[in-house]
């Protein structure tokens, strides 16, 4: 019983010293491990879409008047040549396989430039099949953006 006393009066005068050290400031609180913010810049990327506003898509119908290729790089060199080759992937008996159906280039205004490409419908529509836009900055192949056209 004396130690079970002992115990007791010992929390008690202890007990209280600890708590105001807490309110001092003397205790660091445990904070929660936060993942840190990814500061790594992508060179170039893109999105295709159905009209210069639209949303982001990866497919498209054989009657789309124009495709629309919306590109940002962040770390590119004023002037430096950002190219995109359009590829007609597979469309079966269209076309041989990775037929280069047409080529753009832009230079870029700084480290952060952005920009639109577009392509426009064949006369008699676009061939149902897979296709690819290749990204260039210079003449390293930098991003590949697949699609596809379906009826």
């Amino acid at each position: 019983m004396k130690s079970v006393a002992l115990l007791l009066a010992f929390l008690l005068a202890f007990l209280p010293t600890v708590f105001a050290q807490g309110l001092k400031g003397g205790f660091t609180p445990l904070k929660p491990v936060e993942k840190p913010e990814t500061t790594e810049k992508k060179p170039l990327q893109a999105i295709l879409v159905a009209t210069p506003e639209g949303k982001p898509a990866e497919s498209f119908k054989t009657d789309q008047a124009t495709i629309y290729l919306l590109w940002k790089g962040e770390t590119l060199t004023k002037g430096e040549k950002v190219r995109a080759v359009w590829l007609a992937e597979d469309v079966g008996d269209a076309a041989p396989k990775d037929t280069k159906i047409d080529e753009y280039t832009v230079e870029a205004a700084g480290p952060k430039s952005e920009g639109t490409m577009s392509l426009s419908k064949p006369d008699a529509g676009w061939p149902v099949g897979k296709y690819r836009v290749e990204l260039y900055v210079g003449d390293e192949l930098k991003l590949k953006v697949p699609f596809t056209i379906q009826n």
